[in-house]
């Protein structure tokens, strides 16, 4: 449940001069939305998974720097095609061929949704049940605007793409006063990829099942169990951290349902 000022979400609650943290209607709390607000994890200080809607707003963008396509997307952000495992088992699926990467929002207490461009058409709604397992790639919670130190990517009139090697950023600009900037490697990868390299750990590195804080491997044979666990008694700091991959027909790996798994902060609306 979320609260809605005509069909905006609430995003700022004062009693006065002083920030509401928290609403309840009852004993549900309503404010802040857990839909609504990216989360850190597994992303490090300064950086979180990206709501879908800044997937779709960095895919706006993108189409007024350039004619967009899967080419350019991959080769100027520099985003390899990974696609994900199955929830069946630990296979990869569609490797080489298209990106789909983690939002952090959520569409229910069983489906997340994700970015995935294939064939040149963008899909920021899709969603699938937690069982499966995507990379992440960073947002940077600030915009970082580029220097003469950093490489041009890509220029057309005061449209930009700029890449910094030593910051490990990528900054986008179609009027070089607005910028999003987002890392420019996979979470935890330690090579930035391009479109001529060949896919390996080091560029593409972790799978990630959601509300597992366990990093899965890019391409080598892991555990897997086809029972469902209860994670109720984990929590943020508390982190259910599994090496075991739980593979099921089930909506959820987790019997219990428990959406506070994750190591997340609210880089929006500050509630602590």
């Amino acid at each position: 449940m979320t609260i809605n000022i005509w069909t905006k979400d609430l995003k700022d609650c004062y009693l006065w001069t002083s920030k509401v943290k928290e609403i309840y209607v009852g004993a549900s709390k309503v404010y802040p939305s857990i839909v609504n607000f990216a989360t850190q994890w597994p992303c490090p200080d300064g950086f979180h998974v990206p709501l879908t809607t800044e997937w779709n707003d960095l895919y706006k963008l993108l189409r007024a720097v350039w004619t967009l396509n899967i080419t350019n997307f991959n080769t100027r952000l520099k985003i390899p095609n990974m696609w994900c495992r199955k929830k069946s088992d630990w296979s990869l699926m569609i490797q080489w061929s298209e990106p789909d990467y983690w939002s952090s929002s959520c569409k229910d207490n069983w489906s997340w949704y994700f970015f995935s461009y294939s064939g040149d058409r963008f899909y920021p709604q899709n969603s699938w049940d937690t069982w499966y397992w995507f990379p992440v790639r960073a947002f940077k919670n600030e915009a970082a605007v580029p220097d003469s130190s950093w490489t041009v990517i890509y220029e057309n009139w005061v449209k930009k793409i700029c890449h910094s090697s030593t910051l490990w950023l990528i900054s986008i600009s179609s009027d070089w006063t607005n910028w999003t900037t987002i890392a420019d490697k996979n979470v935890w990868a330690t090579t930035v990829w391009n479109y001529w390299d060949t896919l390996s750990a080091s560029n593409c590195w972790w799978y990630f099942q959601q509300w597992n804080n366990y990093m899965f491997p890019y391409s080598w044979n892991i555990t897997t169990s086809s029972n469902q666990v209860n994670a109720s008694t984990y929590w943020p700091w508390n982190y259910y951290n599994s090496s075991t991959f739980i593979t099921n027909s089930n909506k959820t790996w987790d019997s219990s349902v428990n959406l506070n798994l994750w190591w997340w902060v609210d880089w929006n609306v500050p509630v602590s």
